[in-house]
This record gives structure tokens, sequence and C-alpha cells, in this order.
């Protein structure tokens, strides 16, 4: 049984998987920008001019990301903008753009990342194809789909619970860094 499937991306569809994708980063921005207004109200203001305070721009940055990235590749890619089609069965997936198609053997994909309001599929470690349920004709479609690439395709790892741990550890020795930095001035 094949399942075919057709849509468009949009900016805002775009956006919400980069921020689903970034989830890690973005934990670790809002760490540090609480941080840093904690060091806006503990620290003299003369230390406050200091260059190291330029740091406090990367978590802000970090927070703009998926906004900024998915403004930029609309603007600048007819690849990503432009309607697509495929469909999918026991054997292959196939995506077609008026720029070309893609016939992959299930086996030949890197990895898959299923949830329940979206779909990536990577063919390599840094590009995805992306579907969501609004793609399909029905939810019986969608569910297939989900079923195939699931029976087909190695899913990605979640992240464990000990490298999350190790992130927040090296987060709060960082921040309590940079507390005690200028603390010391």
């Amino acid at each position: 049984m094949s399942v075919e499937f057709k849509g468009q991306l949009d900016e805002k569809l775009y956006r919400r998987v980069l921020r689903y994708l970034l989830r890690g980063l973005t934990s670790w921005a809002i760490v540090m920008l609480a941080a840093f207004v904690w060091i806006l109200f503990t620290v003299p203001a003369a230390q406050l001019l200091d260059v190291r305070m330029l740091i406090v721009l990367l978590p802000i940055y970090v927070l703009f990301v998926p906004f900024i990235t998915a403004r930029r590749a609309m603007k600048t890619s007819k690849l990503i903008a432009e309607p697509f089609h495929g469909s999918a069965d026991e054997t292959h997936f196939v995506y077609e753009t008026q720029f070309g198609r893609t016939d992959v053997p299930w086996e030949k994909l890197y990895r898959t990342r299923v949830t329940r309001d979206f779909i990536l599929i990577y063919p390599s470690a840094q590009m995805f194809f992306l579907l969501t349920p609004r793609f399909f004709a029905s939810g019986n479609d969608w569910a297939e789909f989900g079923r195939l690439v699931t029976a087909n395709v190695k899913q990605m790892k979640k992240s464990s619970p000990f490298i999350k741990t190790v992130m927040l550890w090296l987060a709060i020795i960082v921040v309590v860094f940079v507390v005690w930095s200028f603390v010391q001035r």
C-alpha cells in the first residue's frame, strides 16, 4: 500500500520544528539570561560596563535562532518554500518538487525522528524532510506513514538523562564562575 502526501512548508512550521530541535540550547540560554538578570541586581553598575558583559548577547542570539533561521531559509531557498508531493510504501520513500525527485530505499536513509506533530526523515546527519499530518489526506494515511517510517528507518536516540545532567552542571558551573568573577572585582 502506498501512502501519498503533498504540501508546502511555511515559515511558522519550520520555526516550530527548529524550536523543537534546539530546545536544549534554549534551556541553556534561559539559564544564562536568568544568571545575567541576577548579576544586574547584585553587581555594582560600574562593573556592568565591562567587555565581558557582551557574553549576554550569546543566549539572546540562541533564543532568536529559530526565528532568524526560518526567516532566512524561506527568503533565500526556493527549494524549501516550493510545494512538494510524494509517497511512501514498504520499499521506499519518494519526495518530489518542481526541481527534482528523490526516490530512496528506506535502508539508505540515515535516521528519523517521529513525534505526534511531525516526522523528520534524515537522508544525512544535517538534512531532513519534514512532514506533518496536514500533508496527508486523512489521519489514517498519517498513521500508516508513521508506521512505515518507524518500521523501516532507525529512530534517533533520545538524549540520555546523564547528558542532560552533565549539561546542567556545566551551565551551573559557568554561571557560578561568571558571578564569582564579577563579585571579585
